[in-house]
């Protein structure tokens, strides 16, 4: 490391990333003075459960993971002296992660992405103030894809283990079987290696259930947007998602790796029956990939959103300035509502905004068509007159 350290410092451009990456690591730590949320209170009292000897699924409703991240953050805690020791590691993980994320954008994207990425308000506040491990699972997937191609099987197995980490990408081995970059046999696998995760602590079922697979957040995801009433109405949320996420798969998969890799966490946030502050961190990857103006105003809402009171920062200044449906203390869920609304429209615009544009062109140009023609008749008719 500390060659490849000096290696960069011999060219311009290196030594303008490592002042982007310095610079970046400052702003995640200035982010972490600014107070902390309940997501550290919750990591606090697994580490606590875990070293103490207790049972991780039944004494408390506040663990909502396969076992791997418990014991992490339960070890953790063990070799921290204090409290804020805890918290520096922690975020000195998550800075680590975000940097994981960016190198990998940075190799395929260009130094562009990588600051679009590393210097998005979204991914600071992550990083430093919710430390929410969301994008840390992101990161770990992006590095065993390295070994994709040399050990299938090996990959699957490891994708299973990442899902006990968090099961962000539970859809992806559907995902890649669709585009064929995946054996059957091995995504079965990886929801196999996930299931047997539980085994240890089958004592704990009903907790498991509850907390794990029957964990929602209280605030309305994009499917109260975007789903008919008439369809929501007979069809349970969880079924929605597997649905929603199981057709994008289908529709994307002509998509390269890369491709699906970026847009699997934005269809996610849109196909969640639910959604929190941190949930909203998940498209950093596609809008630094595909910048714009949609994205830009995304960006700029849901990092004032985030300023804001209830599970935001709460900066007084941006409270004092932030209409009432932005506020989670009076909007009461309906804070989500545009943001949701820029990300759905984005995610379109991205995705199929070249094929939008023909149809409109080829309907446009039909309509020209049809009005000349019909007004050659017209005219020829007068004519015969």
């Amino acid at each position: 490391m500390l060659k490849a350290l000096l290696k960069a410092l011999e060219t311009r451009q290196g030594r303008i990333l490592l002042i982007l990456i310095a610079e970046g690591i400052i702003l995640r730590f200035l982010a972490a003075t600014q107070g902390m949320t309940v997501d550290f209170d919750s990591y606090r009292i697994v580490a606590e459960i875990i070293n103490s000897g207790g049972s991780l699924y039944t004494e408390t409703t506040r663990y909502n993971y396969g076992p791997v991240w418990g014991y992490v953050v339960a070890g953790m805690d063990l070799l921290a002296s204090s409290p804020a020791v805890f918290r520096v590691m922690l975020v000195t993980l998550f800075n680590a992660a975000d940097l994981v994320i960016a190198e990998w954008l940075r190799r395929r994207y260009g130094l562009r992405v990588f600051a679009l990425f590393w210097f998005n308000p979204l991914t600071i506040l992550g990083a430093g103030f919710f430390m929410q491990f969301d994008l840390l699972v992101i990161a770990v997937t992006l590095l065993l894809f390295q070994f994709k191609d040399r050990n299938e099987l090996l990959f699957g197995l490891a994708l299973g283990v990442s899902f006990m980490l968090k099961h962000v990408f539970i859809f992806l081995p559907v995902w890649l079987v669709f585009a064929g970059k995946m054996s059957l046999r091995s995504a079965l696998l990886s929801y196999a290696v996930f299931a047997a995760g539980f085994i240890p602590f089958a004592q704990q079922y009903e907790g498991i259930l509850r907390n794990v697979f029957g964990y929602s957040a209280n605030s309305s995801g994009a499917q109260a947007l975007f789903v008919p009433h008439v369809i929501s109405w007979f069809v349970p949320p969880l079924i929605i998602m597997v649905l929603i996420m199981t057709g994008a798969g289908w529709l994307l998969r002509k998509r390269s790796t890369e491709e699906l890799l970026i847009w699997y966490p934005v269809l996610l946030v849109l196909a969640s029956p639910s959604v929190l502050h941190t949930y909203l961190i998940l498209p950093a990857l596609a809008i630094a990939v595909y910048p714009g103006i949609l994205s830009a105003a995304y960006t700029a809402i849901t990092a004032w959103l985030f300023t804001l009171d209830g599970l935001g920062v709460g900066w007084s200044f941006f409270i004092n300035t932030a209409p009432d449906f932005m506020r989670a203390t009076k909007a009461h869920g309906g804070e989500y509502t545009l943001p949701l609304i820029l990300l759905a429209a984005m995610t379109a615009a991205w995705l199929w905004g070249v094929r939008i544009r023909t149809y409109l062109a080829q309907a446009a140009k039909y309509v020209r068509n049809e009005t000349r023609l019909q007004w050659k008749q017209l005219h020829d008719y007068s004519d015969t007159r």
